[in-house]
């Protein structure tokens, strides 16, 4: 937090130059744990329906996002210099060779997220750091089920991360663990 008269840091912890796919996990992470948390918020059947379809069209936009301006950015960088200099691929097959290297790293990156993704899904239901989502749930039976459904989806992306390759992935994944309630076997 920043004024005219001072600087603060908080969690300062958390200032640090990682993988990306850190902070797009810990995006993601929100997400997810919202989607799981909503049905217990009171809401009709519809309004359900309707927040879960939203977040769910927010996670394929934000990754579709994320991986258009990371390589509009590689993109116009390239002349400049970047870890892919345009000089070192100046050819038809190099310019191809390029660009599926780019497609790798965000393949990785994607790999990255999910995992950072369930990490932080753990942190925030067993650690300190609890969130409101799950807070505001009054029943504490409840609230148990919902964390419980989202612990599984994470406890599945951490163990079973070939299953999770992209984003659509995940996605459908929500629904699954979320009709296996307590059971993570149950989950296809």
């Amino acid at each position: 937090m920043v004024t005219p008269e001072e600087t603060r840091v908080i969690d300062g912890e958390f200032a640090w130059v990682g993988p990306s796919g850190f902070d797009v996990g810990d995006f993601l992470a929100h997400l997810v744990m919202a989607w799981f948390a909503k049905p217990f918020h009171g809401a009709s059947e519809a309004e359900i329906a309707a927040s879960r379809g939203a977040i769910e069209q927010d996670i394929v936009d934000f990754w579709r996002t994320f991986r258009r301006r990371f390589l509009e950015l590689a993109e116009g960088a390239a002349p400049a210099g970047d870890g892919l200099p345009q000089s070192h691929f100046g050819d038809p097959a190099g310019v191809r060779r390029r660009s599926d290297l780019l497609a790798a790293y965000l393949e990785d990156v994607c790999r990255d997220a999910i995992g950072f993704l369930a990490m932080k899904v753990v942190r925030r239901i067993i650690g300190f750091a609890q969130i409101e989502d799950f807070l505001v749930i009054a029943d504490a039976n409840a609230r148990a089920l919902a964390q419980a459904r989202a612990l599984n989806l994470a406890r599945s992306l951490l163990l079973e991360p070939d299953r999770y390759r992209d984003i659509a992935e995940l996605v459908a994944a929500l629904a699954k663990f979320d009709r296996a309630g307590l059971d993570p076997d149950a989950a296809p």
